[in-house]
């Protein structure tokens, strides 16, 4: 048996695709940009700041692509911490 989902939740995510779908688990930095909606070279300048998480391997480097998703995600467990 199944657990229905509320009518809200199911019209919030009807035609929004993930982003994230398919993705490996470290993307380039100009792939993780594009996703993100920033440029090239402030991608570059997060990753440098350590605002966005990433691995240098050789002499590439690399997004962590579980780190981009939560940085993109939005939290709700502040807004659920403040109500109590």
């Amino acid at each position: 048996m199944t657990t229905p989902t509320p009518a809200s939740t199911a019209v919030a995510t009807v035609g929004v695709a993930d982003p994230f779908a398919g993705l490996p688990a470290l993307i380039s930095v100009e792939k993780a940009a594009e996703i993100a909606g920033f440029s090239r070279a402030s991608a570059y300048r997060y990753v440098k700041a350590g605002e966005l998480p990433s691995r240098r391997i050789g002499g590439r480097i690399y997004v962590l692509t579980a780190g981009l998703r939560a940085l993109l995600t939005p939290d709700t467990t502040d807004a659920t911490q403040g109500a109590s």
